[in-house]
């Protein structure tokens, strides 16, 4: 079974110009590699998400800026925690 779903899709206006975005949580476990990589095609950002309280979803974040890198044409990407109280 696959672990991942579109969050979010929409559109704005910058600069003019139509921009379209789509957010997807594609889990970033080893398991899924070959198939996230499949959403990074046409993609012109990312934003790496790891847990604060799982010190080995950090240490992957390194690991998934290189597959992103590697990947894309352009590669803009944000790195940013989260935590659950």
């Amino acid at each position: 079974m696959l672990n991942c779903r579109k969050l979010r899709n929409g559109s704005s206006q910058v600069d003019g110009k139509k921009v379209k975005a789509q957010i997807w949580d594609t889990a970033g476990q080893e398991r899924y590699r070959a198939v996230t990589s499949a959403y990074y095609r046409g993609a012109v950002g990312a934003l790496l998400v790891y847990d604060i309280a799982k010190h080995i979803t950090y240490e992957n974040i390194e690991k998934w800026l290189k597959v992103w890198i590697r990947l894309c044409q352009t590669p803009s990407c944000i790195a940013a925690s989260y935590a659950i109280s």
